[in-house]
């Protein structure tokens, strides 16, 4: 027979803190008790005797803070408090309260009850929100007022359920938005949107960012890439808008980010305010588990060929060293511009003919450009979906066996050549017209006819610019040399985009410190080569001196017998270096046998490379490169009307950061008003550019009609 379950008396009035520790409700008082001894007894009312509980149990270990949370009902942080004052101030740290504001800052005892009153009248969560804003003067989100309506419907039975106080007309029932798919809604926020009504302060230059945004069709990928963030206001879109945001205002990094105002940020797309800093941290980690950056990546590079931002005809090569002063053991590469090889990592990356970036690879410092450029090329016909193509980099892939390996796959390459020591004599050079971009200039060329490099023949075009001369290699048999020199050195327009995106837009930042450890077998030198090759030298070092002995000795027994005991020294000395020159032997054939390299683990731990996770900043600098490539979309129109090379970006950027308001005029028209600018010529040009993007009818952030810029008229 099977013996029962009796069920056992559970006491409702005990509250379990720890494994160790409980409470006790006696009605009036509560009891605290530790491994049954009774520790404190004090009165529900007795705040200074609860948090004096508190800091007991956390100060002789008898619970977590995370049970303490539980069990008092009290803040994490909080709780942290509590024991940080008493630890610092003895007793008197406990009657130290919290600073600042000790009651609520928006919801004061009169805004409820004109809440409650509204509430129980039955008017909707809109109309509600309407009247705080004409009564008050006072913004508060739909959330705020939900919660009134639920506490409201858990206090009476009676009272209506949040789900069926009437709505407005234009009112619809509201889901849950932690369920809420991202790109379901046109509105990026749950938040109150942008509604008719007066025009609010806002940095009204980004919002020249939302034309290529909707040219680029940047929802439709982020919702393709992305899985939906749990969330009640800010999901994925939300989250990449900032950083983008963050990018353009140039901030260093994402710690900059509490330097701004967070209510202007959020009107950018339409929303009541922009997220605090913290969230913006945990939703980009939240991304960064996804390990989506590289299709963002590859989806952004498709679609700048697509809208004709870039042509992938010729396309630019070349590595950006970014150093690394951590302490993690991450491989070494050359930095050009201390001359030393550091800790770093290397960043490659692919360019159209006008400069403007299409795709980067980040990788470790010990990969050079030429053992990548083969690598790139086969990523690079996926990307591009073209067999054959022309890539231009610099003397850092120099090297006759890629050049085969090219001419293989028939792709056609320029580059410098390296170690020229050749002098062309000035009378064989012609003058030629080079246009660039924005800009054209006379250059003095020849060709030398074709260089022998086993097993091609390849073209050799050489520039002088005074007294240097610059000689470039190509298999390029097509093109005619000033077009060659052109695209050669046109590739300085890289290394701008280089030296611009590390001043203004931070490129050599980090974003995480984690590494692990790298996946790559290391070879470093084998340390017993040069022991075997120092054992040698002393050997060799010896022997010359018994040999230069033996030499000055048995030139003297010439003249006259040497005598018994100079015989026997002699002797030994041949002996020795017979045994030398059979040591040098057997040492030569070790070092002929011996690896030149190992991997470095041999060695030990510490020798072990680490590599940074770099998923973080992947996505960053892939929104880095669309900041950037916005610009030079703008550019291109604003250089229509402001075609002064010199300081156009400048102006710009002066655009992009102007000042203004924003409006919602109707259903149908957000207007976007820049404040006027103090140069007349400049406040033109933004009159040209607002005139320009208005005929592209740009859809609002939030879906909802159209955008229309304007700049206020200077007075």
């Amino acid at each position: 027979m099977e013996p029962s379950l009796i069920p056992l008396p559970v006491d409702k009035s005990i509250t379990e803190i720890s494994s160790v520790a409980y409470m006790k409700d006696l009605g009036s008082h509560i009891r605290i008790v530790i491994n049954h001894h009774h520790l404190f007894e004090y009165k529900k009312e007795d705040t200074l005797s609860k948090v004096a509980s508190i800091v007991t149990l956390l100060r002789i270990g008898a619970a977590k803070q995370v049970e303490i949370d539980r069990a008092f009902d009290v803040n994490r942080d909080t709780a942290r408090r509590y024991l940080s004052n008493v630890e610092r101030y003895g007793l008197a740290g406990l009657f130290m309260t919290k600073t600042g504001p000790q009651g609520p800052h928006k919801i004061t005892p009169k805004v409820h009850r004109f809440i409650v009153e509204r509430v129980r009248l039955g008017e909707g969560v809109g109309a509600v929100l309407k009247a705080l804003k004409e009564e008050f003067d006072l913004e508060l989100s739909r959330k705020s007022i939900e919660r009134i309506r639920h506490s409201l419907s858990e206090k009476s039975s009676t009272e209506l359920t949040t789900m069926d106080l009437p709505l407005e007309e234009d009112e619809e029932p509201r889901e849950e938005q932690a369920l809420e798919p991202v790109g379901t809604r046109e509105a990026l926020s749950s938040d109150d949107l942008l509604e008719p009504g007066p025009a609010k302060k806002t940095l009204a230059g980004l919002f020249f960012l939302w034309p290529f945004l909707h040219l680029l069709g940047f929802k439709e990928i982020v919702n393709r890439i992305f899985s939906p963030l749990r969330a009640r206001l800010f999901f994925v879109r939300e989250t990449l808008l900032t950083i983008l945001m963050l990018a353009l205002q140039r901030c260093r990094s994402v710690e900059d980010y509490k330097t701004l105002e967070k209510r202007r940020l959020g009107l950018f797309w339409e929303g009541s305010r922009g997220m605090d800093l913290r969230t913006l941290r945990r939703k980009l980690t939240q991304l960064s588990f996804e390990k989506k950056a590289l299709s963002l990546l590859t989806h952004l590079a498709r679609r700048y060929q697509e809208i004709g931002l870039v042509q992938c005809g010729v396309l630019y090569f070349d590595g950006h060293f970014i150093p690394y002063y951590g302490e993690k053991n991450v491989h070494k590469g050359f930095f050009t511009r201390r001359r030393l090889a550091v800790p770093g990592h290397n960043q490659f990356f692919l360019n159209g003919a006008s400069g403007r970036p299409i795709f980067f690879w980040l990788k470790s410092a010990n990969n050079t450009l030429r053992k990548m450029i083969p690598a790139i090329i086969e990523q690079v016909r996926e990307l591009t979906r073209q067999k054959t193509f022309t890539i231009v980099f610099d003397r850092g892939g120099f090297s006759s066996k890629l050049f085969r390996t090219l001419d293989s796959e028939g792709i056609t390459f320029i580059t410098y050549l390296r170690g020229a020591k050749e002098h062309v004599a000035p009378s064989a050079f012609n003058r030629y017209l080079i246009e660039y971009r924005r800009r054209k200039e006379e250059a003095e060329l020849t060709e030398l006819g074709y260089i022998g490099m086993s097993p091609q023949h390849y073209r050799l075009v050489v520039r002088k610019k005074d007294e240097k001369q610059t000689f470039i290699l190509t298999n390029d048999f097509e093109r005619t040399v000033p077009q060659i020199a052109t695209l050669m050195f046109n590739r300085w327009s890289q290394e701008n985009f280089f030296k611009y995106m590390v001043r203004e837009y931070h490129l050599d930042s980090l974003l995480s410190y984690l590494a692990g450890e790298s996946p790559e077998a290391v070879m470093v030198k084998n340390p017993a080569t040069a022991e075997n090759r120092r054992a040698k030298k002393e050997l060799e070092k010896e022997l010359g001196q018994l040999e230069h002995f033996l030499a000055e000795k048995l030139a003297v027994s010439r003249r006259r017998a040497p005598r018994q005991r100079m015989r026997q020294k002699i002797h030994e000395v041949q002996q020795r270096t017979a045994e030398i020159k059979e040591s040098i032997k057997r040492l030569n054939l070790q070092y002929r046998q011996m690896p030149k390299k190992i991997p470095a683990s041999q060695l030990g731990d510490h020798r072990v490379r680490e590599i940074l996770y770099q998923e973080k900043k992947m996505l960053v600098d892939s929104l880095k490169l669309l900041a950037y490539n916005a610009e030079e979309w703008l550019l291109d129109i604003l250089a229509r009307e402001y075609n002064d090379f010199r300081d156009f970006r400048r102006v710009l950027l002066l655009i992009i950061k102007q000042p203004g308001t924003i409006q919602r005029i109707d259903e149908d028209c957000l207007l976007v008003q820049l404040d006027s600018l103090h140069n007349p010529r400049y406040q033109r040009a933004a009159a040209y550019l607002c005139e320009k993007i208005n005929h592209m009818k740009v859809p609002a952030p939030s879906g909802k009609g159209t955008m229309y810029f304007e700049v206020k008229k200077t007075l």
